[in-house]
Formats: structure tokens, C-alpha cells, sequence
């Protein structure tokens, strides 16, 4: 039995939830290739952080990246 994971689940779906009814959030989506976006979702359960802390990491990179260009 995998409790912690169980427990993280929950805690994520407390955050997302929490996330949605905040004004100081809001929702980007966008299409990848069906390979990445399963890697992405494996990834983000192996490291057991939410696929939005992990989409607002890889943002926040992609931005400073491209800063004043």
C-alpha cells in the first residue's frame, strides 16, 4: 500500500482546487505532442509534485529565457 502518494494526491487536489477559486491564478493550456505530455504526467507522479507547480516552473525558465528578446 502507498499511502504517502494517496496523501500527496489529496494534498495536490486540495491545492489545485484552492488554486481555481484564487483571482491570483489563471489557467494556460495549450497542445504538445502526445509523447511529451505523457512523460510530463509520469514525471510530475514520480516526482510527486503537481503538473501545475512543474508547468509554473517551466514557465517562469521559458521567461527568463526570452527576456527582452
Amino acid at each position: 500500500m502507498n499511502v504517502p502518494i494517496l496523501g500527496a494526491t489529496r494534498m495536490r487536489d486540495a491545492m489545485a482546487a484552492s488554486r481555481r477559486a484564487d483571482p491570483g491564478f489563471a489557467q494556460v493550456s495549450g497542445y504538445v505532442a502526445k509523447e511529451i505530455a505523457l512523460q510530463f504526467k509520469a514525471q510530475c507522479t514520480m516526482l510527486e509534485t503537481s503538473q501545475s507547480e512543474a508547468l509554473e516552473e517551466a514557465l517562469k525558465l521559458w521567461l527568463e529565457k526570452n527576456k527582452g528578446k
